[in-house]
């Protein structure tokens, strides 16, 4: 019973695989069921025995890519200090740099709204769910704003780093992400 489903993910992991390759390439709305089954070196039967179509298969690679980056993101500082909020900073850019290949492609697919909703809740909820960043002193208009621009702009550093790479470790994108973000009060400049 083992070496069936040893075959089932093997042959699962190589659709998926398969996919991700021509996701690289090829336009989501071009890709067919028979292109994806050439890529894995199935033929078409042995693709719709585990998926009913591309969009179910889309939607597994993410969810199941996002699980792993939930479980990387799932955890919980106990004080409000810079160094905690560089930990969470740090957590996101180590799951960045770790599942980069998986969010390249997942950034370049334009038709791709589930995974661009549950990345940006992901993030969400490991910047607002850890701490409130020194932000207690703000009246709650500002906190907002500026916590969306944390997040809009992590997600958009994101993007561009999976998209172009880099050569910073997982410290120095948090360590920057700090310096770019995090201003312990509100500008002067700022007018009620």
């Amino acid at each position: 019973m083992r070496k069936k489903d040893m075959r089932i993910e093997r042959t699962q992991s190589s659709i998926k695989r398969a996919f991700l390759s021509l996701l690289e390439t090829e336009n989501y709305g071009k890709i067919t069921i028979q292109d994806i089954a050439d890529e894995a070196m199935i033929n078409r039967n042995t693709f719709y025995l585990h998926y009913k179509d591309k969009d179910v298969l889309l939607k597994s690679i993410i969810d199941e890519n996002m699980d792993l980056i939930d479980e990387h993101l799932d955890f919980k500082l106990s004080n409000d200090t810079k160094e905690d909020e560089i930990i969470i900073l740090e957590k996101i850019a180590e799951a960045l740099l770790k599942y980069r290949y998986f969010l390249k492609v997942m950034f370049s697919c334009t038709e791709n709204k589930y995974f661009l909703e549950r990345f940006d809740n992901s993030i969400s909820k490991s910047i607002i769910g850890n701490h409130s960043f020194h932000f207690d002193n703000l009246d709650r208009e500002y906190r907002e704003t500026q916590m969306a621009f944390i997040i809009s702009g992590s997600v958009g550093l994101i993007k561009y780093i999976a998209s172009r790479g880099t050569t910073m470790n997982a410290t120095q994108i948090a360590e920057m992400l700090y310096s770019l973000f995090f201003r312990p009060s509100k500008p002067e400049t700022v007018s009620e």
